[in-house]
């Protein structure tokens, strides 16, 4: 069985707290643990919910480096000296989207296209969470995984949205604005600046790849592209950054 190995202190805490995940073990050293339980006070009523394996230095640094690479991670340092195994968060069906929208939910969709850095990757699901973003889908393959260095640096963000693959994102894309979703894709190359739609529209934000942008079989069916303009010389942003703004401009309302 496959297992997501959390790292850092607000990630762990998280997914203790996160009512979607059970069969938890908690592993630290005794300076860790203590550190843990004094910056998170509140973890004491979510005791039920997890295995505490506390360790010396030696052996809490063999465990960490036998369950990286039992799971198939490279080799870091382990933050804080604590860090939780859970069973692998399984992606939700992307039939819940279509659900919801039949039901005439409004909803806020991120998609990431083929964005393969995973500090970009962990950074923009950490802002998704903080703008309330209702989806976070992402492609099938060519993208960042979801490793303790992408937990350590999300800071519990995934454990505040959907994540959902589906099998292809151009054909997601489509559906959805069959379905009268506003899609809108974030181009150097687009020409138009589009004003956020009305508040009455569900949103999917279209987010590419830090070299080559939206794939082309994702702008084919894209019926609206903007580029994001500033006053200053330079003309291009972080993928992290960008996506931050259009969440900002084109998201942050009460829907």
């Amino acid at each position: 069985m496959r297992v997501d190995i959390i790292a850092g202190k607000h990630s762990i805490y998280a997914a203790i707290k996160n009512p979607e995940r059970s069969g938890l073990k908690l592993i630290a050293t005794r300076e860790g643990h203590e550190a843990f339980h004094a910056e998170f006070r509140d973890i004491q009523s979510y005791k039920h919910k997890y295995e505490l394996v506390l360790l010396d230095k030696n052996a809490f640094e063999k465990e960490w480096a036998d369950a990286l690479q039992d799971n198939g991670h490279q080799y870091l340092r382990c933050p804080s000296d604590i860090f939780l195994i859970s069973p692998e968060r399984i992606a939700y069906d992307v039939a819940w989207i279509y659900a919801e929208l039949k039901q005439e939910r409004k909803l806020k969709i991120l998609c990431l296209d083929s964005l393969t850095d995973v500090h970009n990757g962990a950074a923009i699901i950490r802002t998704a969470a903080f703008f309330g973003m209702d989806a976070i889908v992402t492609s099938s393959k060519g993208i960042f995984s979801i490793s303790p260095h992408f937990y350590r640096i999300s800071s519990g963000g995934l454990e505040y949205t959907k994540l959902i693959r589906p099998s292809s994102l151009p054909a997601f894309i489509q559906k959805l604005q069959e379905s009268n979703v506003y899609c809108v894709g974030l181009s150097d190359h687009a020409t138009q600046t589009d004003d956020p739609p009305s508040q009455n529209s569900s949103i999917c934000l279209v987010i590419g790849a830090e070299d080559k942008g939206i794939s082309n079989a994702v702008l084919r069916i894209l019926q609206h592209t903007i580029c994001l303009e500033g006053p200053g010389m330079l003309k291009t942003l972080n993928a992290s950054v960008a996506a931050a703004l259009a969440m900002e401009r084109f998201c942050f309302f009460k829907m």
